[in-house]
């Protein structure tokens, strides 16, 4: 089989859409979508950091939010906690890495949450802020038997390398700094069921069909974006999307 160089001119061609954005939900929310035209996947989520390592917001492609739900709620914590994002994962999370979940033994996490989602693969990578902390990481799955090929790792690792840069600057001007540092703190204190909410509200789903979704009444969906209004100090969507892009 012939060497495949990597892609270069589209790599640079997605960088510039990707820099055009000055928020890391922007900016990764763009990377995704450019991604996938180059190393297709099937699902995918972006979890965001704060500088405890916590999980303080998330983005999904393709995913039902109750597997998100689930995985905060419980599996991170599952196994002993080894497939959560716990500090010693951290510490050695660096570059691009493949999950092959077909070859994975577990007590839980594998039969009973990897398995019903039929996830094959999934290829992440974490990204830094100015201080070389994890705030950003990407998972990437994959449905089908079809592994991530070495000219396709190489080329998310070229496209990281390229970005990574890009991403800590996100984090050095102060008066970005201090507006995602309050969105962030005050996203905090959103509940996993919360959190869904918005990530749908986001993608521009009305609460009625939120409530289909999430298997839930209309009144009960309500009940939780007046709350999120309340946490997160905006008296409308707009102020919402606003304040968490």
């Amino acid at each position: 089989m012939p060497h495949q160089e990597i892609p270069w001119k589209q790599i640079y061609d997605l960088s510039l859409q990707c820099c055009k954005y000055r928020s890391t939900k922007s900016f990764s929310v763009s990377l995704l979508r450019e991604m996938n035209r180059l190393v297709p996947f099937d699902e995918a989520v972006v979890f965001y950091l704060n500088g405890n390592l916590k999980i303080t917001d998330y983005y999904l492609y393709n995913i039902n939010p109750k597997w998100m739900s689930l995985y905060l709620g419980y599996y991170s914590n599952a196994d002993r906690g080894a497939y959560g994002l716990v500090q010693r994962d951290l510490d050695n999370l660096d570059g691009v890495y493949v999950h092959q979940w077909s070859f994975e033994q577990s007590g839980e996490v594998i039969p009973d949450y990897i398995r019903p989602r039929n996830l094959v693969s999934t290829l992440g990578f974490p990204m830094r802020d100015a201080t070389d902390r994890i705030r950003t990481i990407f998972a990437l799955d994959r449905l089908s038997d079809a592994p991530y090929t070495d000219w396709e790792i190489e080329t998310v690792r070229s496209i990281r390398e390229l970005l990574k840069l890009f991403h800590r600057l996100l984090f050095t001007c102060a008066d970005d700094e201090a507006a995602q540092l309050t969105s962030r703190t005050e996203l905090q204190t959103l509940t996993p069921r919360e959190m869904e909410i918005v990530n749908l509200l986001e993608q521009g789903i009305t609460p009625a069909n939120i409530a289909h979704i999430l298997h839930i009444t209309v009144p009960t969906t309500n009940r939780h974006i007046y709350n999120i209004y309340k946490k997160v100090n905006v008296n409308s969507r707009a102020e919402l999307m606003a304040k968490i892009k």
